[in-house]
């Protein structure tokens, strides 16, 4: 039986988190919300990830000056690059590491799901090195910077078409930056605006499970096998 949903303030964080159902289960879906949002602005989704994972839910760090919060310090952040968002990353190194120590879930390999400004987050943590399984990125943008790192990176991307915040030209701009990259991109755009349509959910909810179960394989390849047992020697046999 799992433990109910929380939420958490540690170490500077506060968090919303879903344990799974299941014994012994790691994989772990972060959701990054967008500029303005919190900890339960993403929670909606939670309901797109498999029961058998764990979801994590962060608030930001600093507060939005229009409230809710952001990924950035306050400044100018019209078009912000990949290494502006290193304090945010860093950080969300930190957390998923408290995090492993703590619950037991795995920090190598979490599937990033970002709504805008949270999907620039989730890019920016990919490009520096964390070992993401897969990047879901709604209504989002990729801040400009070296994606080599990308390379075979799963992206799921759900745009709308009278996204007025993101513009859909800028996200397709984005997607074909990333197949040049070598990223495998599912794409999926709705009549909608600065939000997520029906149609792209339900693909998403089709693109989480599969990423989630590669991500299950790699890990179950990676670990160490049981030593093994010696067959027991009858008494009187040399």
């Amino acid at each position: 039986m799992s433990e109910p949903q929380r939420h958490i303030s540690r170490h500077g964080w506060t968090y919303r988190i879903r344990p799974p159902v299941g014994e012994g289960e790691e994989e772990v879906v972060v959701l990054l919300h967008g500029l303005t949002g919190d900890e339960s602005a993403m929670w909606p989704f939670a309901a797109a990830v498999p029961q058998g994972a764990w979801v994590v839910g962060p608030r930001a760090p600093h507060p939005a000056p229009s409230g809710g919060f952001s990924w950035l310090p306050p400044g100018p952040t019209h078009r912000p690059a990949l290494h502006d968002f290193s304090e945010a990353v860093g950080g969300l190194e930190l957390l998923l590491g408290d995090l492993e120590r703590r619950h037991g879930l795995s920090s190598a390999g979490p599937v990033l799901v970002g709504f805008s400004q949270g999907a620039a987050v989730a890019f920016a943590a990919a490009a520096k090195g964390l070992p993401a399984a897969g990047v879901a990125a709604l209504a989002g943008f990729l801040p400009q910077g070296d994606v080599s790192r990308l390379k075979g990176l799963p992206v799921y991307w759900g745009h709308g078409v009278q996204d007025r915040m993101v513009p859909l030209e800028r996200a397709q701009r984005d997607v074909a930056r990333l197949r040049r990259a070598g990223s495998r991109v599912t794409f999926c755009q709705a009549e909608v605006g600065h939000k997520v349509g029906a149609a792209c959910m339900r693909d998403l909810q089709v693109w989480l499970p599969g990423v989630l179960s590669s991500a299950k394989r790699r890990r179950m390849r990676a670990a160490p096998s049981p030593p093994r047992q010696q067959p027991a020697v009858p008494p009187g046999e040399v």
